[in-house]
């Protein structure tokens, strides 16, 4: 079976099978990169890779390049500013997730058990809430929402919340989940669409690069520097959105930033990822948290349903 499955790929490829260095098929995965074919490049990557145990850096730097709009993306504008959604194509993966009934808080790797899961077809925004569309949706400045939260929640009476930075394209953070549940029930209300928080098997799924996936132990890379705001690069607070370089799926600051709150049955909402002051072991691919209230690095990302026939929208 190996072998039929090997002789597929290098007839994908159109290189020979006896090829010796196995830089036809590098070669063949940027000629199909740059023809627009990204799952055959990323077939003849995966087979170069799995030949020389080696990775290229200019075709991953290649792949991760900002891509425009495109047939996969709609646009939903919202007074001044644009929410871009793309579309997941859903599929199998291997993960750990809370809505099984499983506590996934910040055990180690050894001691999750992988579950083969599932997601169907699905739209999630290409990146995380901004302060501009939080003014256009809520009525008032994301500044003015920090400034109210102490009155709400006394433990943060006594910081500079808005420390972790103010900027139109800053994403917002101190959210809590019922905070950002009344931003989407605001949003809908607003634009007749049925956005939600994604899932956790969702998020996971575009973290890692969904169908797309090249295996980086960070979202998009396995040089962090060049896709997060960390610890070794934030100076200890937010930066704009999509300032980085996006994952596979063309997603920005899944790794860094800020972590996310996603939509879990079993414990209704769960903290995803990671942020600004995480070090590149708080990084790495699927950290969860399990919390509830106001915290400095937490913000969100809006998913919806997907329906082919969605159009782009003006509101």
């Amino acid at each position: 079976m190996k072998k039929h499955i090997l002789t597929f790929l290098v007839i994908l490829c159109a290189v020979p099978i006896m090829a010796q260095n196995y830089s036809d098929y590098l070669s063949s995965a940027k000629k199909h990169l740059k023809a627009g074919d990204k799952d055959k490049a990323i077939s003849c990557y995966n087979v170069y890779k799995s030949m020389t145990g080696q990775t290229n850096e200019e075709f991953e730097s290649m792949f991760n390049s900002k891509q425009p709009v495109g047939e996969e993306t709609i646009i939903i504008s919202v007074g001044n500013t644009q929410i871009q959604m793309k579309h997941i194509k859903g599929g199998n993966f291997k993960g750990r997730v809370p809505d099984l009934g499983v506590d996934c808080q910040r055990a180690t790797a050894k001691e999750w058990n992988l579950y083969d899961l599932s997601v169907k077809d699905y739209y999630i925004a290409t990146t995380e809430v901004t302060q501009a569309l939080w003014q256009a949706v809520m009525g008032e400045p994301f500044s003015e929402y920090l400034q109210r939260l102490p009155s709400r929640a006394e433990y943060l009476k006594g910081y500079n919340l808005s420390a972790g930075g103010l900027g139109n394209q800053y994403p917002v953070y101190y959210v809590s989940s019922d905070d950002a549940k009344e931003f989407i029930m605001r949003l809908n209300q607003l634009t007749g669409n049925n956005f939600r928080l994604p899932t956790t098997r969702e998020w996971i799924f575009a973290e890692s690069g969904g169908n797309k996936s090249l295996g980086f132990k960070y979202s998009g890379s396995n040089d962090l520097d060049k896709i997060a705001w960390y610890q070794g690069n934030s100076n200890d607070k937010t930066h704009p959105v999509a300032s980085k370089l996006p994952n596979e799926l063309g997603l920005y600051d899944f790794s860094g930033n800020v972590m996310e709150w996603t939509s879990c049955d079993y414990w209704g909402t769960t903290i995803y990822g990671s942020w600004y002051r995480c070090d590149k072991e708080g990084c790495l691919l699927g950290n969860n948290w399990r919390a509830k209230g106001h915290f400095e690095g937490v913000g969100f990302r809006l998913a919806m349903d997907y329906t082919p026939t969605t159009e782009n929208q003006d509101y």
